[in-house]
């Protein structure tokens, strides 16, 4: 999956401001070092419940933030769907229909195609290198 980019930063930009480090964010979160790694490297977002307490933490606007994290989401369906189009005709269809999904169903379209696009990514690692 292609790293996401803009909550991370305001991730970073919070916890700049704010001089905490990811293991004493974590400890405010209540979750793991792990995870708030993943989420400053773009590799994973906030539960909702997560990102509730981070914006208590950072003293962010709810709304404003929740948005963030849906474009997120929403970069991320369209990239992995774009991406497998390509190469499966008949997802394309699945293109149209991903505007009028709920964010609960973006989010699960997002698990079901990562192994998809992991192992086309190693199938081309191994053709690059044949």
């Amino acid at each position: 999956m292609d790293k996401l980019g803009f909550f991370c930063e305001k991730l970073m930009d919070g916890m700049a401001k704010s001089g905490l480090s990811q293991k004493m964010t974590a400890v405010r979160l209540g979750c793991s070092y792990e995870y708030v790694r993943k989420m400053i490297r773009g590799e994973s977002l906030p539960s909702p419940s997560l990102l509730n307490k981070l914006c208590s933490i950072f003293h962010w606007k709810t709304k404003k933030i929740e948005r963030l994290v849906h474009l997120e989401v929403s970069k991320a369906i369209w990239a992995n769907l774009l991406d497998c189009s390509r190469q499966e005709p008949a997802l394309r269809a699945a293109l149209h229909v991903v505007a009028v999904l709920t964010p609960g169903e973006k989010q699960m379209i997002i698990h079901l195609l990562r192994p998809w696009r992991t192992r086309q990514e190693g199938r081309a690692t191994a053709e690059h290198r044949g």
